[in-house]
């Protein structure tokens, strides 16, 4: 049986040498979309542009074309922004979250005391 440990240290090792390989990668895609009437005539067409690249192993996406036309400046500001946002998302949940501060410190007798009575139990164990 394989050592499950290193397999999945190995697997996560994988993922993030593809995503470092994705953080290099930026590219355009197209998407066409196409409405049938009853009787099989085109009743409507879209197609659209995008260009793309990936933030902390997730991809970004701006639209910059609709139907074979560039957008015009204020759709343009609005896909921009809503690009930053999505940015801005992503370094936020990359970030370390800060832990909260315990409003009471612990009891150390208590703790104490379970750990003493686990270690009589081991030792009175080991004596069998």
């Amino acid at each position: 049986m394989p050592d499950l440990k290193a397999l999945f240290k190995e697997i996560d090792d994988n993922q993030k040498a593809i995503d470092k390989l994705k953080e290099n990668y930026a590219g355009s895609q197209s998407e066409e979309e196409t409405e049938f009437e009853g009787d099989g005539r085109v009743k409507k067409r879209e197609s659209n542009e995008y260009t793309f690249f990936y933030l902390n192993g997730n991809e970004i996406t701006t639209l910059v074309k609709k139907d074979g036309k560039p957008l015009s400046e204020a759709e343009q500001k609005k896909e921009n922004e809503k690009t930053q946002n999505r940015i801005e998302e992503q370094q936020k949940a990359r970030r370390p979250r800060k832990k909260p501060k315990r409003k009471r410190p612990r009891k150390k007798g208590r703790a104490t005391r379970r750990m003493s009575r686990g270690l009589r139990y081991f030792c009175a164990r080991a004596s069998l």
